[in-house]
């Protein structure tokens, strides 16, 4: 019965990969790759003294490349940033909420009216052995009113940015427009408070990426959701020993990466012996460095 089963399945998926061969919809995968600097620099900035903590501000570059364009289209990008461990509140962010609009200027608007008025005066009569005689008198006006001004065009929202976790951390959203793009390094800049004795800290940057793959026909198309998560080291500019401590954190974790590359299962040549190893994989398994490093 196994054996039934398992051919069953073989026979499904084989069928349903030659009826998409001809519309096959597009795999973001690999067509669209996130990165964030590993290791960060804080500069101490003077905003007002205290005797107990400091104001220390940062720069976090997020990149998105897209390898292949066709049948992808970026629409929205989200990146909140916060820190893993601690708990320092924003005091400032940049960029700020920026709307725009492709109209330069401002919009010509002319509303015209117009209004018809008629009076008039029919006048029958009938005279002996001659046909009857019909005459009408009309008198008729047209009033029109006329009304130009300019008004300033519809803006739409190009960049949205605010306080999360109760104010340790910042979310910002970038939208594609006609005039941008989502391709490139998205830079944003947070400042934070810290406690005097801070030099270096885990700051978690997660970055959610909205679009839409367009098909032959509307109804091949679809929306998209892509997250990704970042742990960078911060560390204070010109302190050699949390760079250190910084740079040891990140051969660590590579070294964790390329343990897990190692104990991954390679995939077989055989479509029977890969739907085994999609069924016999275990989440837990696979996912051992994401929840040891994030949480």
């Amino acid at each position: 019965m196994f054996c039934i089963f398992r051919q069953s399945v073989v026979a499904v998926v084989v069928l349903a990969g030659l009826s998409t061969q001809i519309m096959r919809p597009v795999a973001v995968g690999q067509s669209v790759v996130f990165d964030v600097p590993a290791i960060l620099p804080a500069y101490l900035i003077e905003v007002e003294t205290s005797a107990t903590t400091d104001t220390v501000q940062m720069e976090v570059p997020v990149s998105l490349l897209q390898n292949d364009s066709k049948g992808i289209e970026l629409e929205e990008l989200l990146i909140a940033v916060y820190w893993s461990t601690d708990a320092n509140l924003v005091c400032d962010f940049h960029p700020k909420t920026i709307v725009t609009s492709d109209i330069e200027g401002t919009v010509a608007v002319q509303h015209s009216t117009e209004r018809n008025a008629s009076a008039g005066v029919d006048a029958n009569g009938k005279y002996a052995n001659i046909v009857g005689i019909t005459g009408k008198l009309q008198a008729g006006g047209t009033n029109r009113e006329s009304q130009s001004f300019h008004r300033l065009p519809e803006q739409e929202l190009l960049t949205a940015s605010g306080f999360i976790k109760r104010g340790t951390g910042v979310y910002f959203k970038f939208r594609a427009t006609t005039q941008t793009t989502l391709e490139g390094t998205h830079g944003v800049t947070i400042s934070f408070k810290v406690p005097k004795s801070w030099r270096a800290g885990l700051l978690r940057i997660d970055c959610q990426l909205k679009g839409k793959r367009v098909g032959f026909t509307s109804f091949d198309s679809s929306e998209f959701t892509k997250n990704v998560e970042f742990i960078s080291v911060v560390h204070l500019n010109e302190d050699v020993l949390a760079y250190e401590l910084a740079t040891n954190y990140v051969q660590i974790e590579n070294r964790l990466l390329d343990l897990q590359r190692q104990q991954q299962i390679k995939k077989p040549n055989r479509l029977l012996g890969t739907l085994e190893s999609m069924v016999d994989r275990s989440p837990k398994e696979t996912d051992w460095y994401k929840r040891l490093v994030y949480n």
